[in-house]
């Protein structure tokens, strides 16, 4: 589908007298008054080459970005020849991301020269041709725990390896813990290792809590030197354990382990029960909801099951009835053909 373009026409004159000059404001009056719109501002060929004229004669920063993006006409080159002259890495950022047309390699240097690493992150994840290699080199090497999460977390199809090693030597557990819980193909043996390494127990507890497939036993041989962490920790086992309905599937009896949807929500809705109740439970106090409830819902399995077993029987009685009624009928069947048989030959006799 053909994306939807708002073409404005304007007059040098307007510029200059309503908005003194200032290419930029108006480019920002309109982007507010048509927000999720692309825009094509529209000069005659006089009036474009009088206002760019003007804007890279005066070093307008903003404005040459403005009037690159939105300026049908306008020169790209001469353009970003400004920004590259007299702008810094956010001008640079800003021209490579909105201007279609833009020499990107040399907008790219200008952002990694800077050693920007907000704005290396931001080129990487939003400019279209940015090298990212080279702009992750920049953030390893700036060993920033915080800027390599950024990095693994907005940049698509990145390497995640290194950054998670950078991360790792940095010592700051707290991205290792973040990176565990956010980024898709983080390696989380390696970031237990090194949260387990850290000996602090509130982030062995979370990484335990939060994290699938971590080695829980060593996790827990740290954290469970804090009594509080420890105890919260059954009680989450305790609690969290009737959530799965795989660990619900151990408590059905063979009759609905193949069937009833209906049966497998109310095991749901027992869960989920069970859950509630022992948010602010103590473990004594988990326990015993937890028990009290179990038996409730096996009392309900019985009485399930019986009623199946009850169904059951009919049915077979029902098919057996059926089978012996088939029988008489076949049997009457069989009488009838003797019985012609028998007419014939009295009639062969006679």
């Amino acid at each position: 589908m053909k994306k939807k373009i708002k073409k404005i026409r304007v007059s040098a004159k307007t510029i200059i007298e309503k908005y003194n000059s200032d290419f930029s404001k108006f480019a920002e009056e309109k982007r507010k008054k048509y927000p999720n719109i692309a825009m094509q501002i529209i000069l005659s060929k006089n009036n474009l080459k009088k206002m760019q004229q003007y804007i890279v004669e005066n070093h307008k920063l903003l404005a040459c970005c403005d009037f690159a993006h939105y300026v049908k006409g306008a020169d790209i080159k001469k353009l970003q020849d400004v920004v590259l002259r007299y702008g810094d890495y956010f001008y640079c950022y800003y021209f490579a991301r909105y201007v279609e047309g833009a020499e990107i390699e040399s907008l790219e240097k200008r952002v990694i020269d800077s050693k920007n690493l907000n704005y290396c992150c931001k080129f990487a994840a939003n400019v279209k041709g940015a090298n990212i290699e080279k702009l992750q080199k920049v953030i390893i090497d700036s060993k920033s725990a915080f800027y390599c999460y950024t990095f693994a977390h907005d940049v698509k199809n990145v390497s995640i390896q290194p950054l998670q090693q950078a991360i790792i030597d940095s010592k700051n557990y707290y991205y290792c813990f973040e990176l565990a819980r956010n980024i898709k193909g983080a390696n989380i043996k390696a970031l237990t290792e090194a949260i387990i390494d850290s000996e602090n127990k509130k982030l062995c507890f979370d990484f335990a809590v939060n994290i699938s497939g971590t080695d829980i036993i060593s996790l827990k041989k740290i954290f469970n030197k804090d009594k509080y962490l420890k105890e919260n920790f059954e009680k989450l086992q305790l609690s969290n354990y009737f959530t799965s309905l795989e660990n619900l599937d151990n408590y059905l009896p063979k009759t609905f382990k193949e069937g009833s949807k209906d049966f497998k929500e109310l095991a749901k809705l027992v869960a989920l029960y069970i859950k509630d109740k022992t948010v602010n439970a103590s473990i004594d106090e988990t326990e015993k909801i937890v028990n009290q409830e179990m038996k409730r819902f096996n009392k309900i399995v019985e009485q399930k099951r019986a009623e199946l077993e009850l169904i059951d029987k009919k049915k077979n009685k029902i098919n057996s009835n059926k089978k012996t009624v088939q029988i008489d009928e076949q049997n009457l069947n069989n009488s009838k053909i003797n019985c012609k048989k028998n007419e014939s030959f009295c009639q062969r006799d006679i």
